[in-house]
């Protein structure tokens, strides 16, 4: 059991508690057994299989309390080391025992810093001193070689030309150049909400991390939300009320009836929010009399009948 690890268990005790939660309920929700949970508010890292799992344990269990990981155990860190640390310059020893010589007595021991100055610091000061002489050899040589030519120090032989690339072609560039840049926003997170009318199962992952994985309740509210992309399956579409954003969708495959592993990110969320009408094709009415005389056979007359029916009139 490391002080690490006790102070984070505190920590999110603590805040559990301030948030009136109860174990069993986070157990439930994190899927996650309640005797794990309390392991990792004891910091009690030898009760669980190792200390791997007591990460994992307690970063689901501070993310559901809305407690950044990260920061919280780099903050404990940094104050464990800062406990550590105790200040070593001008310390001194006690003075000598009684019945020493008055002169051993004053005596006190030096400063921990070492008596020779560290081998860094003297490749440095070479590396520093070489660099100087290096660049200062460059400089004068560029000196020279403005004077030799003619040229005004410090400026380039495309500035007078006004060639592409000179300093007048570049602040022309650059004079209308709107520098007001808008500030940057980050993205509206992305809400997705659950409403099941009948019994149906479902699979939520939110950023990676698994936000759903249980049978659906009849009548209970499902609330997820994810800051760049949610994973979603939805076994009985018909039985579930999806709401993203506030907006209902129905991301259901037109091959399987189901929702299965659709991403929501935020590039993909408008095409959600606003899908394209579905197109039909036109279809024109026809009335029985004429698809009954469009589809009756035709009956030309015969030459015999034309001579008889004359022979019959006369």
């Amino acid at each position: 059991m490391g002080e690490l690890e006790t102070k984070l268990g505190d920590l999110l005790k603590l805040e559990r508690e301030r948030l009136g939660k109860q174990l069993d309920d986070l157990s439930e929700a994190l899927r996650i057994p309640e005797e794990s949970l309390r392991a990792v508010e004891q910091g009690d890292v030898d009760s669980l299989p190792s200390t791997i799992y007591f990460g994992l344990f307690a970063k689901s269990y501070a993310e559901s309390l809305g407690i950044d990981y990260g920061a919280t155990v780099d903050a404990i860190k940094a104050d464990l080391t800062h406990q550590v640390e105790e200040p070593k310059k001008g310390r001194k020893s006690k003075p000598a025992t009684e019945g020493a010589d008055s002169d051993a007595a004053d005596e006190t021991v030096e400063s921990d810093e070492p008596a020779e100055r560290p081998q860094w610091k003297k490749y440095a000061y070479i590396a520093a001193a070489v660099i100087i002489v290096v660049g200062g050899y460059f400089v004068i040589a560029q000196l020279l070689e403005d004077m030799r030519t003619g040229r005004e120090p410090g400026k380039a032989d495309t500035e007078e030309t006004g060639t592409p690339g000179s300093a007048t072609n570049t602040e022309a560039a650059y004079s209308t150049y709107d520098w007001n840049v808008p500030a940057y926003e980050p993205p509206d997170s992305l809400r997705l909400r659950l409403t099941p009318r009948g019994e149906s199962w479902a699979t939520i992952f939110a950023d990676g991390d698994t936000a759903i994985f249980k049978k659906l309740v009849p009548g209970r509210v499902y609330n997820v939300a994810a800051q760049y992309r949610l994973r979603l399956s939805v076994a009985v579409p018909r039985m579930v009320e999806i709401l993203l954003n506030g907006h209902e969708i129905s991301p259901v495959s037109p091959e399987t009836g189901r929702i299965s592993r659709v991403y929501i990110t935020q590039v993909n969320v408008d095409s959600f929010l606003n899908p394209p009408p579905v197109e039909t094709e036109p279809t024109t009415d026809i009335s029985p009399a004429a698809e009954a005389q469009a589809t009756a056979p035709k009956i030309e007359p015969v030459a015999g009948d034309t001579a008889r029916t004359g022979s019959d009139e006369l």
